[in-house]
């Protein structure tokens, strides 16, 4: 069992380098630390590569994070890992069949959406009134938890509390209203005439600094990280000599901050070694899901209703299951208090459907990393949209490795994509017909648009 936990840890440092090295394949062919592709390596190098590195650094750290089990358990994780990570190398790399051209419908159609401009004051009221919304549902969720010195002294069980009660339910969701508001309540800031040009900057550090401060009083760090993302991906595409070297540090800032503040969270309840190590905890939730689930047996797609049945309000279905079905079948300890622990994309593979799944899973994250940029980078000239849009899908990219593709965080992302139509429907505008005439052409050739 010692030389396979030994296996792990060099698995780790041999697909960590791997990983590294074609992400920065990708960081030299795009420049930018926020592409999809080179973000994603990376999210799999911090959660997957990270405790087998850490392990290798000191004994401690070893017994920690990749705990010793059985062979039959471990033998499959040490398969997994490799696996995984050729899969998402092959969803990355190999292309099948022609690439698929847009019909011109839907050319006219993204043309149209890429040429809204937008009203300052109306983004604004607009946007303040998704963050008021939004605060009502911080409100609400600290409120159930007992305050937030009840959270710092009941540690996470002060959520998991609050939530099995179902005082959250439908509350605690809306406040993922908050980043794509914040986005839009900057962006009018500085388009606005009515703000002092040297007032305008001042105020959108004060709207970011506040939403991430409101964010970080939940549990709901990963909202907080899909606003920094996608601040820094605009400074990227709008300061690209600058950023180039200021981006990788101020990435690295987001992700110590993240494990700062989870640290933070849990320090009531947790010893100081483990106040750390639980944000490097996805092979040590790995070797959990496949020794229980070789056991119990594979889900087999059973988590799937997760999707719908995580969506009806608790008030209406009070005896609703808490938790996901992996959590209720692996982690049934926790489910009974609410289920805090995540599967993460290879434990959830795994539960599924065991290694078929892994590679199946880890193909379709790399697909995903492949195409979602098509998607964002249509809207690099639209300041709003691209950093709306950047928000969602570097924090889908983000919370699929963390979570694996079936959870809460589903219903998170396709909120905020509603919001993000709802807001263009009410504050945007379209200049006059003529001059998008060329916009199919421009969005087929990946041209700049006319929004501002």
């Amino acid at each position: 069992m010692e030389m396979l936990q030994t296996l792990i840890v060099i698995e780790c440092l041999v697909l960590g380098l791997l990983l590294c090295l074609a992400a920065g394949y990708f960081y030299l062919q795009s420049h930018r630390i926020t592409d999809t592709r080179v973000f994603g390596l990376l999210a799999l190098v911090f959660y997957y590569c990270m405790p087998g590195i850490l392990g290798a650094v000191s004994p401690t750290f070893l017994r920690l994070m990749v705990p010793l089990a059985r062979a039959d358990v471990l033998l499959p994780l040490a398969i997994g890992l490799p696996l995984m990570t050729a899969s998402v190398f092959a969803g990355i790399f190999i292309r099948f069949g022609r690439p698929k051209r847009r019909s011109p419908k839907k050319e006219w159609k993204l043309a149209r959406q890429l040429a809204i401009q937008y009203r300052p004051g109306s983004l604004f009221l607009v946007s303040f009134l998704f963050f008021c919304i939004g605060l009502v549902g911080v409100y609400k969720e600290l409120h159930a938890a007992g305050g937030w010195f009840a959270v710092l002294q009941g540690g996470s069980s002060a959520y998991a509390e609050a939530r099995i009660t179902g005082a959250v339910g439908f509350w605690g969701v809306i406040i993922a209203f908050i980043p794509v508001a914040a986005i839009g309540m900057m962006y009018s800031t500085v388009l606005s005439q009515a703000v002092p040009r040297g007032l305008r900057w001042p105020i959108v550090l004060a709207i970011l600094a506040g939403s991430i401060g409101v964010i970080s009083l939940l549990t709901t760090r990963h909202l907080s990280v899909m606003l920094l993302l996608s601040v820094v991906a605009l400074l990227e595409i709008r300061n690209r000599v600058l950023f180039r070297m200021v981006a990788p540090l101020l990435l690295v800032l987001v992700a110590v901050g993240a494990v700062a503040l989870a640290s933070v969270r849990y320090s009531s309840k947790a010893q100081n070694i483990d106040e750390f190590t639980g944000n490097f905890e996805q092979i040590k939730v790995s070797e959990r899901i496949i020794s229980v689930i070789r056991i119990q047996g594979y889900v087999w797609g059973g988590n799937v209703p997760d999707l719908f049945t995580g969506v009806v309000p608790r008030a209406i279905w009070p005896n609703k299951p808490v938790g996901s079905t992996i959590n209720h079948v692996v982690f049934w300890e926790a489910a009974k208090v609410g289920g805090v622990k995540v599967e993460g994309l290879l434990g959830e593979a795994y539960a599924s459907g065991g290694l078929v799944f892994v590679v199946l899973e880890g193909f379709l994250f790399g697909v995903m990393l492949r195409r979602l940029p098509a998607v964002w980078e249509r809207r690099r000239a639209n300041s709003f949209q691209f950093m709306a849009y950047g928000a969602v899908i570097l924090g889908f990219i983000y919370m699929s490795a963390r979570m694996g593709f079936i959870g809460p965080q589903d219903f998170t992302f396709l909120l905020m994509i509603g919001q993000i139509k709802v807001v263009n429907w009410l504050c945007g505008y379209r200049v006059k017909q003529e001059s998008f005439q060329r916009a199919p052409v421009i969005a087929a050739t990946g041209g700049a648009s006319t929004a501002v």
